[in-house]
């Protein structure tokens, strides 16, 4: 069976597949197949989400304004990339929680490109109101 089609067989001169398919078709086919497995799984990372929100930073608060954590303790302040908004501020989330903070005050949010999004946080710990 031809690994070429015919209409592509018949544009392209053997001499310059010809020694290439015999050694590496195969390998080939095998790298175009992982490509397209890859490029599936991206996009299902980007329209489902890969990271799941751990226990704790489900109590986590996520603020905008920085007046209503005047009265906190600043921890620690990072940035946090993902494929996708949801994504990055899961793992934002994420990392509040594993830092001991309780509040995440967002500084930035700013998309990449066409798939990334990078949160820049500042992680706080603030007394629980009852």
């Amino acid at each position: 069976m031809p690994v070429l089609s015919h209409a592509v067989r018949r544009f392209v001169s053997p001499a310059s597949f010809g020694h290439v398919l015999p050694r590496h078709g195969a390998r080939l086919r095998q790298g175009i197949a992982i490509g397209v497995l890859g490029a599936c799984g991206l996009l299902l990372a980007v329209t489902t989400g890969c990271l799941k929100p751990t226990l704790q930073s489900d109590t986590i608060d996520v603020v905008r304004q920085p007046e209503l954590v005047a009265h906190c303790i600043l921890q620690t302040e990072g940035t946090y990339t993902a494929v996708g908004e949801t994504n990055a501020l899961t793992l934002a989330k994420n990392a509040t929680a594993e830092k001991g903070g309780n509040v995440l005050l967002i500084t930035s949010m700013t998309k990449r490109d066409a798939f990334t999004t990078e949160v820049h946080g500042r992680i706080y710990t603030c007394p629980r109101t009852r």
